[in-house]
């Protein structure tokens, strides 16, 4: 599952999506991999309630814990335009009221968000089973939503998207957002939506969570060292009665396509470091090219033996590299950052970045660099995998975006196979400049 949606925090630590963000060392050997991932495979019973809430049960008595995610298909893709920017502010309320929980929580819940999903998940001993389960329940039956909490959480997002307007040199990524999806939900960023949150009220507020935080669109995970009679019991007893709503049909993803290349310069008093970010549209994450993609990222990306930190980063060119391809039921976006040091202008490090593209599709990559693309894969999948609370999210996300739990079984596999001349044929179609939008962030002069 591709490193999947994380929005930029900083252009320096570029991730997309939640699987951008993925561990890049070689320290760990084929051979220890081997073995950590030979009893990878993650068993769960999947079920559905009257409701139509859909509960996955992965109970593990090696794991010394317990973690629960539950994920509502609430992005910021399903708001209307009357609503822009509630599904955020909405999910900030409702995570504050899940940290309110006391007891011996391991961890207290977090959440995710992005343009496709809400998701809360925390980690507990299983004596909090009940108790977390009755908390999560209650706030789907009665959210604590008024005024006061819509204040204080739009001027905390209002304050977090001035911290990130400096951070990202003038809104970088929704300009990049608003390049590619001329005509999508996908348009504004699910973070910083708009500059001016004011039209927002608690009535709009409670209406999108009437609409979107229902049991008939949503996913419960459950995963750790847990009796599974007991889960189902605890389930049924406090999300049973809570009634189905109907829900709007499924928005479907916009297909875009360009004509040609888009481009645009913007400026900022706070830059610091010219900045060059780029994006080709490509393929929803359940068709085949993703994992090529997936791999291509790898051998391009910013790995000291990768070919841009060798071409840009070894050569005092650049202090990052960073790059990603988002996990999108839409089409994902494969991207390039750089953030360039003083010495090197963008003309230049353009002119090498299409350089190393235009030689992998003319050359093709080497058997090395796809078996250090698989390894980097493997890294990934055990610290992804390795916790409750990783397995948790990676099933609430497949389940959510693909009716297909049993993703956390198959995906690296898919990863894996993978071969040079997948790699060479999604370099060749995808990486266009004619399918491309670029960013040039630089200091206002």
């Amino acid at each position: 599952m591709k490193k999947i949606n994380q929005i930029f925090i900083s252009l320096a630590l570029l991730t997309f999506h939640a699987r951008t963000a993925r561990a890049r060392s070689n320290s760990v050997s084929g051979n220890v991999l081997k073995g950590q991932l030979k009893n990878r495979r993650t068993k769960f019973r999947r079920y559905k309630l009257a409701n139509g809430l859909r509960v996955l049960l992965a109970p593990d008595e090696v794991e010394s814990s317990v973690a629960v995610n539950i994920s509502f298909d609430a992005g910021s893709k399903t708001e209307n335009p009357q609503q822009a920017g509630v599904a955020k502010l909405l999910q900030n309320i409702v995570l504050q009221n899940l940290q309110q929980i006391r007891g011996e929580m391991l961890k207290p819940f977090e959440g995710a968000f992005n343009e496709e999903r809400a998701s809360y998940f925390s980690e507990f001993t299983v004596s909090r089973l009940d108790s977390v389960m009755s908390s999560l329940a209650g706030q789907m039956r009665v959210p604590d939503i008024h005024q006061t909490h819509m204040e204080a959480q739009r001027l905390a997002l209002q304050n977090e998207c001035r911290k990130l307007d400096e951070r990202r040199f003038g809104r970088v990524q929704e300009t990049l957002l608003e390049l590619i999806f001329k005509d999508s939900a996908f348009k504004y960023g699910a973070i910083c939506p708009l500059p001016d949150l004011n039209h927002l009220s608690s009535e709009r507020a409670k209406s999108f969570f009437a609409t979107h935080y229902v049991p008939n669109n949503a996913v419960l995970v459950i995963v750790g060292n847990f009796q599974e009679e007991d889960a189902r019991k605890i389930v049924a007893k406090h999300f049973g009665a809570i009634s189905r709503q109907a829900v709007p049909a499924k928005a479907d993803f916009d297909t875009q396509q360009f004509s040609s290349e888009r481009r645009k310069i913007i400026t900022h008093s706070r830059a610091s470091a010219v900045t060059y970010i780029s994006a080709y549209l490509t393929v929803a994450s359940n068709h085949p090219d993703w994992y090529a993609l997936n791999i291509l990222a790898d051998i391009i990306g910013p790995g000291d033996a990768s070919r841009l930190y060798t071409a840009l980063v070894a050569k005092k060119l650049a202090s990052s590299v960073p790059e990603g391809v988002s996990e999108s039921r839409g089409q994902s976006l494969f991207r390039i950052g750089v953030e360039l040091l003083p010495s090197a202008s963008v003309e230049e490090v353009e002119a090498i970045l299409d350089t190393e593209i235009a030689r992998i599709q003319s050359d093709g990559v080497t058997q090395a660099e796809i078996d250090r693309a698989r390894l980097q894969e493997q890294q990934y999948s055990v610290e992804q995998l390795g916790t409750v609370l990783g397995k948790a999210g990676f099933l609430a996300r497949a389940m959510l975006y693909y009716n297909d739990p049993n993703r956390i079984n198959t995906e690296l596999n898919r990863m894996v196979a993978v071969t040079a001349a997948d790699v060479l044929r999604v370099a060749q179609k995808y990486l266009v400049k004619s399918n491309r939008a670029v960013v040039i962030a630089r200091h206002a002069t």
